[in-house]
């Protein structure tokens, strides 16, 4: 969906998204239903993250420490007793 964003205003999408609701049938309908409410959620749960100060920047230095090799992976991990 990403490429539509650079080609489709956001009114754009979202007639585009309602015609292809409306065209659906009931079984259809109810899958739509739970995936748009999933990614609603996924997005309400992103922004809460944001909002956590620090957290942005936590979580950008990870990436750039998993993305230069600088972790451990998990099965070399050992276990404290």
């Amino acid at each position: 969906m990403g490429r539509y964003h650079l080609v489709m205003s956001t009114a754009e999408l979202r007639r585009k998204v309602k015609l292809t609701v409306d065209a659906l049938s009931a079984d259809k309908l109810e899958d739509a239903a739970r995936l748009l409410t999933k990614l609603s959620e996924e997005d309400a749960a992103s922004s809460e993250l944001l909002r956590i100060p620090g957290f942005a920047e936590s979580l950008q230095r990870g990436l750039d420490d998993l993305a230069s090799g600088r972790v451990t992976p998990a099965q070399k991990l050992r276990r404290k007793r």
